[in-house]
């Protein structure tokens, strides 16, 4: 008898679960679902030494509840993350007219390639000041005032500074980051700041970031940023790329430059998106099934080739 109780249980929890999921799983007014899956494979060449691999680089997966049409919040993993820590985004969104606020874990505004969405991302990897644009991760615990309008967007945000998946602070200090951009019609110019300190309160370093933004979106796409670097060494870095939009085909290529740290190093990207299918999935055009093709070269001994597939609604 408790069996069959138990199994009551069960049935009316799954039925409830199913009900649940029919009308707030499936609904865009309530629950929206977005994923992007990348995999990769790498040739590189470094002195004499060559490798090849193959890997799921990342699988994302999205959830956005409109709970009505002030407040939102946003969940946002990485899946196939293998460290136990796959929280990308976590916030909870309260938006009046042109202006929004985020409370959580979120994506700092620091430039045009660090805002772009996974699915939407030109190039396999990253430019050089991709990863110098915080001391821990572009994304990080705080709170983040956003405002639009049809010109551009100003942004400012306090956090912890200590990076995703880390929801306390090392220290006392907060740090401050923000963006403003001009962006009438298809382009768009603006600059961006990380300021923080690094480390315990008894020793404490400064640490900053100072970014400039150009952008030129048509068939033929610029988009260039400069950076500055100041913590305990100075530096710069700088990227150019261009990429030729076309409905099946995505010619590109990219310059980067970064010196920090003692060292300077230069790269160039040359390669193609081909698109296979697009799809109005969410509230823009998604790149449904893309393969990207890059082939990076530092010198004549430092290259890579790098080849991904990307599945996304």
């Amino acid at each position: 008898m408790d069996k069959i109780k138990r199994l009551g249980v069960i049935v009316y929890l799954f039925t409830f679960y199913l009900g649940f999921a029919q009308s707030c799983l499936f609904t865009e007014d309530k629950l929206l679902i977005d994923a992007c899956v990348w995999t990769l494979y790498k040739w590189t060449k470094s002195n004499d030494t060559t490798q090849n691999t193959f890997s799921l680089r990342n699988a994302f997966l999205g959830f956005t509840r409109n709970i009505n049409k002030y407040l939102t919040a946003r969940l946002y993993l990485n899946v196939g993350d293998t460290t136990g820590k796959p929280a990308y985004d976590l916030y909870a969104s309260l938006k009046l007219k042109n202006w929004e606020m985020r409370v959580g874990q979120f994506k700092q505004f620091l430039g045009q390639e660090c805002l772009l969405p996974p699915p939407k991302l030109n190039f396999i990897e990253y430019s050089l000041i991709g990863k110098e644009r915080a001391p821990k991760n572009p994304r990080d615990v705080g709170i983040m005032i956003i405002g639009r309008d049809k010109q551009g967007e100003i942004a400012l945000a306090c956090v912890n500074g200590t990076g995703k998946n880390c929801l306390s602070d090392d220290n006392k200090w907060k740090d401050l980051s923000g963006r403003l951009a001009l962006q009438p019609k298809d382009f768009i110019l603006g600059g961006n700041f990380y300021y923080g300190k690094l480390g315990k309160d008894e020793s404490l370093k400064t640490y900053q970031r100072w970014g400039l933004e150009l952008g030129i979106k048509a068939p033929l796409e610029l988009s260039s940023e400069f950076l500055f670097l100041k913590d305990t060494l100075k530096g710069k870095g700088f990227y150019c790329a261009l990429v030729y939009h076309q409905k099946k085909y995505q010619p590109l290529f990219r310059y980067d430059w970064l010196e920090y740290n003692a060292q300077r190093t230069v790269s160039y990207t040359l390669g193609i998106n081909l698109l296979f299918l697009k799809g109005n999935f969410t509230q823009s055009e998604t790149e449904v099934l893309k393969l990207g093709l890059n082939w990076t070269w530092n010198d004549k001994r430092h290259w890579r080739v790098l080849s991904q597939l990307q599945i996304a609604y």
